[in-house]
């Protein structure tokens, strides 16, 4: 895999209890921008949300796709922890 200098990541909203988010609409270009669930947006998260009630659904963990195959970024820095991290 050839992992680049830059890495571009999706967007990876994560739902919460509390609403909010409108503002993150508003920058994702969505046509009808309004507060919801899911309020915050986990940039370069190598963690995962867990919520109760949601146990089952992955969440939290950004991706990137590189030469046509999507990693989450901790699967990616699990692979190549010397280009992603450092030596």
């Amino acid at each position: 895999m050839n992992v680049p200098y830059i890495l571009f990541l999706e967007p990876n909203r994560v739902w919460r209890t509390y609403p909010g988010g409108k503002k993150l609409d508003i920058m994702e270009g969505k046509v009808n921008p309004q507060d919801a669930h899911f309020p915050e947006d986990w940039i370069g998260s190598t963690t995962r949300a867990v919520n109760k009630g949601r146990e089952d659904i992955v969440e939290g963990l950004s991706k990137v796709t590189i030469d046509g195959e999507t990693l989450t970024l901790k699967e990616l820095c699990e692979k190549y922890p010397d280009i992603t991290l450092g030596a």
